[in-house]
């Protein structure tokens, strides 16, 4: 949990002093499962990231149904504009990834 926290209060002091668009790999291979507290965390660092320039994102995952998963819950958020989840078990997916986060391809279209 300290950790998550660390994160978005450093995310916090970098964000401020941005003046750019940017996009972001987070890679969530081998991270266990969020409690409610770290999710809400997450969340707001979710938003803060988009508020203050962040265009696309990816989000990388083991297997392709845990990315099924994070597509569904990003669907509900209303995040699925900008961030895409990926299977690092799925074919190609460096260059989903990057093309996702650079050019801006969708990564369903490979």
């Amino acid at each position: 949990m300290d950790e998550i926290k660390d994160w978005y209060l450093e995310s916090k002091i970098i964000l401020k002093s941005n003046k750019t668009s940017f996009s972001v790999l987070i890679d969530m291979t081998r991270v266990s499962p969020l409690g409610s507290e770290a999710k809400q965390i997450m969340l707001q660092g979710q938003k803060m990231y988009k508020d203050n320039g962040m265009v696309r994102s990816v989000v990388l995952v083991d297997q392709v149904l845990e990315a099924l998963q994070f597509k569904i819950l990003a669907m509900e958020r209303g995040i699925n504009i900008t961030e895409r989840y990926i299977a690092t078990e799925s074919p190609n997916a460096q260059k989903k990834t990057l093309d996702w986060l650079v050019k801006g391809i969708e990564p369903d279209t490979h």
